[in-house]
């Protein structure tokens, strides 16, 4: 049929995160070790998306400090020159 779209549309998904966090909830401190990525930047963003705190990403991991910031839901945003990827994280106190 003339009227069919015969490509795909959409936007793509990975299956796999590309950086894993812990612990979860984080306390003190949030560990990050990303798996081959090339980010170059780490942002936590709150639930009603300030920017709380960023900082440079060198080595493939970083451990973020989170003491200063209250119990609650926060997004792990880190950046690369291939784009982004970020991942939901609690904070516990």
């Amino acid at each position: 049929d003339w009227w069919k779209l015969e490509f795909p549309v959409g936007i793509p998904t990975t299956e796999v995160p590309e950086f894993t966090i812990a612990p979860v909830p984080a306390d003190a401190a949030l560990r990050v070790a990303s798996t081959g990525a090339d980010w170059t930047i780490w942002q936590v963003w709150a639930i009603d998306s300030r920017l709380v705190s960023q900082g440079p990403l060198v080595g493939g991991s970083v451990t973020i400090p989170t003491a200063p910031l209250p119990a609650g839901a926060f997004m792990l945003r880190l950046v690369g020159i291939h784009g982004s990827a970020a991942q939901r994280f609690p904070i516990a106190h």
